[in-house]
């Protein structure tokens, strides 16, 4: 059974280092990580050519591994494409748009509710903001570059004296179904956060300040929202997992990355 050398890269440690390989099996076609070599063991640097130990029928057999031929590295290139590169574009790509991370979005996204949502309706009064023009800043030296205004967040006009709107003394609360559009104002994270800590703004502890079609805002978890954008299709995907796996012709990267095998 032949076994192809990929790649082969080198991890050091703080008190060892550690060879690993990116193995090629053209019986199986599969593409699998080995340890080739070690600091921690006695007699365990690596070997030229590098060599790999598999057990079968209960017996550890060592295998030479060889240099690949260009048929094998079309084979092993579209193993990695297939087992691999594409089931990690496709997460990557549900992340960006289903999992919302406060640092990637802000004002001006446009989201779409992934649960029903209910918000009490509060009414306010308004003011125009002294501190823009309509909503946004306007360089003096550049009228092309315009940006939303800090203190109105590009509404234009400043809202304040919120107060609770009830019916017969009853709170009112105005319901938002799943899969109703809307446009990110602010975010607003809570809790203590450190520069290293465990703890840092994330979907779950965070609130948005979102502006629906009919103009009116509501507050909802961030969790509750994902991007108004589409999946990309599965030939984009592909296409782009074979773009990937041809650049430079190294294995060690789009592998490492794809199998979380660093």
């Amino acid at each position: 059974m032949p076994y192809y050398l990929m790649d082969e890269w080198e991890h050091s440690g703080r008190d060892d280092s550690d060879w690993y390989a990116v193995v090629y099996c053209s019986e199986e076609d599969t593409l699998q990580r080995y340890e080739i070599g070690s600091t921690r063991y006695a007699n365990a640097l690596p070997c030229n050519p590098p060599r790999i130990h598999r057990q079968i029928d209960g017996e550890w057999t060592e295998f030479v591994l060889e240099k690949p031929s260009e048929e094998i590295l079309v084979k092993a290139r579209a193993c990695l494409v297939r087992d691999y590169l594409i089931g990690m574009i496709q997460k990557s790509e549900q992340d960006k748009i289903f999992r919302l991370k406060p640092e990637r979005v802000g004002a001006g996204k446009k989201v779409v509710f992934t649960e029903d949502h209910k918000n009490q309706v509060k009414t306010c009064q308004t003011k125009p903001c002294e501190k823009c023009q309509g909503g946004y800043w306007i360089n003096p030296r550049n009228s092309e570059d315009k940006r939303p205004c800090f203190t109105c967040k590009g509404a234009g006009v400043i809202k304040f004296d919120f107060q609770k709107a009830k019916v017969n003394d009853k709170v009112v609360w105005k319901k938002i179904a799943l899969g109703t559009k809307a446009e990110i104002v602010s975010l607003r994270s809570y809790g203590k956060f450190y520069k290293s800590g465990y703890n840092q703004p994330n979907e779950h502890n965070t609130t948005a300040l979102v502006r629906l079609e009919d103009g009116s805002e509501a507050f909802v978890p961030l969790s509750k929202l994902r991007l108004a954008e589409e999946m990309p299709t599965e030939e984009k995907i592909k296409k782009k997992a074979e773009a990937i796996a041809s650049q430079g012709g190294a294995f060690y990267i789009p592998f490492a990355t794809a199998s979380m095998r660093f």
